[in-house]
């Protein structure tokens, strides 16, 4: 699977138009449209913001989405667009990859991401002014 995938459990994306601090470095490369994927190394990427005075707020409890499919190269895009769907009911900018799990059975490949929402924004209050 890994040929089909431009991330790996850990990554985090952030929306395209989301406000970020310089030194956060974005590949707009994955496989969902409007999200980027924040190149930062991924050990330094909660310092990086807590230094430039910028928070990557972690919301607790996990998001899951599955998708099933002939085609690896459509279930894996469509999973993370449902990931993506349920980032946003959340009022949140971007999403970490947890776990990746993938099967094969009679030709149909199953897809399941989980993660967590995150949200990046200037200061130390979640949405605050």
């Amino acid at each position: 699977m890994s040929q089909v995938m431009s991330f790996e459990t850990g990554s985090i994306l952030l929306a395209d138009g989301a406000a970020a601090p310089e030194s956060l470095h974005l590949r707009s490369d994955s496989l969902l449209g409007g999200w980027g994927l924040i190149a930062n190394a991924r050990s330094t990427v909660d310092k990086d913001m807590t230094d430039a005075g910028w928070t990557l707020f972690f919301v607790a409890g996990g998001i899951k989405a599955t998708v099933f499919g002939f085609d690896e190269q459509k279930t894996v895009p469509a999973a993370l667009k449902r990931l993506a769907g349920m980032v946003k009911d959340l009022k949140c900018n971007s999403f970490e990859i947890a776990q990746v799990t993938h099967s094969l059975f009679m030709g149909i490949s199953r897809v399941t991401l989980s993660g967590h929402a995150r949200h990046l924004q200037k200061g130390s209050l979640l949405f605050g002014a």
